[in-house]
């Protein structure tokens, strides 16, 4: 892009406007997943979940905003001076940096999922955050360097390992998050009822749709940066992943509602915004035993899953059936009804474990 003569426009101003076209259209989609969230679940989740989905649509505002500005730039202000396409322009270099704060708080958000699904277990935790912190850090000596040497022949030349790194990062934190995600809620499989398999097999569907999306789009702009470095299409591809993380974030928040079953009833928690699904199931004449009441009795079963803010109820009424708590902390746990369980803190919203009542008929909504 160095010679005015050899600009395609095609692969430049045409990129960019098709790419700021496509992350407009994805930011319409963050609005309306932020409209259903505060639809739904405004009242009942706690101050911090809300504060960072405001964040999340703050982030997606100013990066759409940005974008704008670095179209209007090169498009408008300096219609015809093709030279001009070879200057990076400030708000291009900024969307970078925002780009990397709203994707470590998605990083961080599925990072604290898994620490809680793990029971705990920082081996599972630390190398995604290790990684989540340098891909920041890396994204942010990306945007100072452009925004120092001005140009996009001088940064390739010399600091091209840079953005590269970032990206290589961001797809390498994804996988981890999706490969952790996946294997933690299929460890539960085997010590939850038969009833949760269709619910376990669909938070593993929906944490590999969303590392996959997230992850492709960060592979198509680095091979893009590294392929065709003579053009801006990766900067075109590099405008969507904001909104991918943005949307990712906010469909794991929404999706509560959309995995209601016919046997699956969705209900919030004693402490609301609690993101550890409760299981409830009925038994009308179990045994005392294990902490199990005779008749009538409720327990609730913690599945880590750590995919969800919302509280998962699946009602069954079972004959004769005696509901063991399995050794594994890291599957389904029994709890009695009535019992004096202790939370962590009132901030903490990934709560061990939840309280149930249920009436002679049924279930009815956690206290």
């Amino acid at each position: 892009m160095s010679d005015a003569s050899l600009v395609n426009v095609s692969l430049t101003y045409g990129a960019l406007l098709i790419g700021s076209l496509i992350a407009t259209t994805l930011s319409g989609f963050v609005v309306l997943q932020c409209m259903v969230y505060l639809k739904l679940y405004s009242n009942s989740d706690r101050l911090n979940t809300q504060l960072m989905v405001l964040a999340t649509w703050v982030l997606d505002l100013v990066h759409t905003i940005f974008v704008g500005m670095g179209v209007w730039h090169y498009t408008i202000a300096h219609f015809g001076n093709y030279a001009e396409v070879e200057i990076i322009h400030w708000t291009i270099a900024m969307t970078i940096v925002v780009t990397a704060v709203l994707t470590i708080m998605v990083h961080l958000f599925f990072a604290r999922r898994i620490f809680f699904l793990s029971d705990r277990n920082w081996a599972w935790t630390a190398p995604i955050l290790v990684l989540a912190v340098l891909r920041l850090a890396s994204a942010s000596a990306t945007t100072g360097v452009m925004l120092q040497v001005k140009t996009f022949t001088a940064f390739k030349k010399d600091y091209s390992w840079l953005f590269t790194l970032g990206l290589a990062l961001s797809s390498a934190v994804d996988a981890l998050i999706t490969t952790a995600l996946c294997l933690l809620i299929n460890t539960s499989r085997s010590a939850a009822p038969s009833s949760l398999n269709q619910l376990v097999d669909s938070l593993i569907l929906y944490t590999l749709e969303n590392g996959a999306i997230t992850s492709l789009g960060t592979i198509l702009s680095m091979i893009c940066w590294i392929t065709m470095s003579d053009n801006l299409i990766f900067m075109a591809m590099h405008f969507a992943i904001t909104k991918l993380y943005a949307n990712s974030f906010l469909v794991t928040l929404n999706v509560r509602y959309q995995l209601r079953r016919p046997e699956t009833t969705i209900s919030q928690g004693s402490e609301p915004g609690d993101s550890i699904p409760a299981v409830v199931f009925n038994s009308r004449r179990h045994p005392r035993r294990r902490g199990l009441t005779t008749t009538g009795a409720t327990g609730t079963v913690d599945v880590r899953t750590g995919m969800s803010t919302g509280q998962f109820v699946v009602s069954s009424t079972t004959q004769g059936e005696q509901m063991r708590p399995p050794k594994d902390p890291l599957q389904t746990r029994i709890k009695n009804v009535g019992s004096h369980d202790t939370h962590d803190s009132d901030d903490d919203w990934d709560s061990t474990y939840e309280r149930a009542a249920a009436g002679s008929n049924g279930v009815r909504s956690l206290p």
